[in-house]
């Protein structure tokens, strides 16, 4: 018999469960268990909310979360021709996976372009038992929420397996229902839709997963928030989804396929702000059970039910924040040295130092050498951008506003000895927050006309050039411009020496 194992009922096992996990946590945005809100009593039934398909509350809004995500498989059953599988083949099938993170969330402007929200995310792994932060990084990135999905767009990078719990997936799109499909109307507390949740499991290898959604949506009521001084709405979304195929999962040998899936979708929404949880959970079963009804050979049968859950959960945190004592105590050891001819993305928001006013600010190491004339360019569309160059005293040798154009900056100073020197990147007004670029590169007192000039060809069609070549594009310009009046300062001073 053993001739006959090829083990081929673990790989649709496997695939099937990594897809509706998956797809799962695509449709459930992303969270699970908790302490819930306070169970207060509703608010009366004419207080309405209208839901909406993504969470974005107005730029400025902060909250910390606790984000936690739970995966377990197991067989749970196994008999007769099952037996043959190898041990390490059935625990490669088995998983136990307990994660979390402490992430503060920080709405910022709309994206200048999109129009579509962004939010700055500053997490730190910790103890999913104990809370205590762990030495696995800090992590800090802006994501755009569009089209359902949380985009990346600078920051530093994310450790694969913490990847999902730092991106904000859950904002853009929290429900199970499709957007299109939630109420369009303002909605009261017992008030239930109906959906047709799009899984997108064309590839599902047991048949069609049939989806059971006789009641997909339901707003619970109001309850009590004290911490906040407000009240939550208890939203709560189900469905259920089943499966029955038989295929072949030996040489020849058939075997029915139960499989059967139940998403549950829980938030507490309060209306303009970030929501005070979220719970989402994810619990399944397949059977498999082969014999002579299945058309096996005589003597030939067994069983192999496996189980799996995958649970997310988001925690709002009222009494303690996200400090800096735990940023740098999870931090790997930060480069924060810029070098000419470095481009260097960042964002200020409280997680930056205090400048002292009411400001944040960002400080960059710059190595420099006696007589060299350098420039640095700090650009953003979130803030009025202020820039700073200190000497290693940290006292102020250069400083701008507005002279990179708009409410960019710009510095061109020539270095007055060797040795170390601070860049510092701030905003005009106090509170301000957002991402920026900081470029620090020789001035070179020869502008690059033959390159200049293909790129100001190029503007006949700009959605030609790419972002890049734009801020290369402004550069250039204000290159022949400084060119221009040097070239005039050096002939009105000639002629007057004539």
């Amino acid at each position: 018999m053993t001739t006959l194992w090829a083990f081929r009922w673990m790989y649709p096992l496997m695939t099937a469960v990594l897809l509706v996990a998956a797809c799962a946590a695509v449709a459930l945005g992303q969270p699970a268990p908790m302490a819930r809100a306070g169970e207060g009593t509703s608010a009366p039934s004419d207080r309405l909310l209208l839901l909406e398909p993504a969470i974005a509350p107005p730029a400025g809004t902060e909250a910390i979360f606790v984000i936690t995500e739970k995966s377990v498989r197991r067989i749970t059953e196994r008999s007769g021709i099952f037996l043959l599988a190898p041990d390490e083949t059935v625990k490669s099938a088995e998983e136990d996976v307990h994660l979390a993170i402490r992430a503060r969330y920080t709405m910022l402007s709309p994206d200048p372009r999109t129009g579509h929200p962004r939010v700055a995310v500053e997490a730190v792994p910790i103890d999913a038992a104990t809370g205590s932060p762990l030495r696995q990084g800090a992590w800090r990135g802006v994501y755009r929420l569009e089209d359902g999905e949380a985009e990346w767009l600078e920051g530093s990078p994310v450790p694969d397996q913490y990847e999902d719990l730092v991106e904000p997936g859950w904002l853009a799109e929290w429900a199970i229902s499709p957007s299109e499909q939630l109420p369009r109307h303002p909605i009261a507390p017992g008030d239930a839709w109906h959906a047709a949740p799009d899984l997108e499991l064309e590839d599902f290898p047991f048949g069609d997963l049939e989806l059971d959604v006789p009641r997909t949506g339901r707003f619970v009521g109001w309850v009590d928030v004290p911490e906040a001084g407000r009240r939550a709405a208890h939203i709560m979304e189900t469905m259920r989804g089943t499966s029955t195929e038989r295929q072949e999962v030996f040489d020849d040998i058939l075997s029915d396929v139960f499989f059967e899936a139940d998403l549950t979708s829980q938030f507490w929404m309060i209306p303009g702000d970030f929501p005070h949880e979220g719970r989402q959970e994810l619990h399944g079963t397949m059977l498999m059970v082969l014999g002579e009804e299945t058309g096996a050979p005589p003597g030939v049968g067994g069983k192999l039910e496996f189980t799996y859950a995958y649970e997310r959960s988001i925690q709002r945190e009222a009494d303690r924040g996200l400090s800096s004592t735990e940023v740098q105590r999870g931090e790997e050891p930060a480069d924060g040295v810029i070098r000419p001819g470095q481009r260097v993305s960042g964002f200020l928001g409280p997680w930056s130092a205090d400048f002292g006013d009411g400001s944040y600010a960002d400080y960059y190491e710059f190595h420099g050498t006696e007589g060299d004339e350098i420039r640095i360019v700090l650009r953003s569309d979130d803030f009025d951008a202020y820039l700073f160059l200190l000497n290693d005293r940290e006292e102020g040798l250069a400083d701008d506003d507005d002279s990179a154009g708009g409410t960019d900056a710009r510095i061109r100073y020539t270095l007055p000895y060797t040795g170390t020197y601070w860049i510092v990147v701030n905003t005009l007004f106090p509170g301000q927050t957002g991402a920026y670029t900081l470029s620090v590169e020789y001035a070179d007192p020869n502008a690059d006309i033959d390159r200049a000039l293909k790129l100001i060809e190029r503007l006949r069609f700009p959605y030609t050039l790419s972002q890049d070549e734009l801020l290369e594009t402004e550069t250039v310009l204000y290159e022949l411009l400084e060119l221009t009046n040097r070239y005039r300062r050096d002939r009105s001073a000639h002629t007057n020496t004539n």
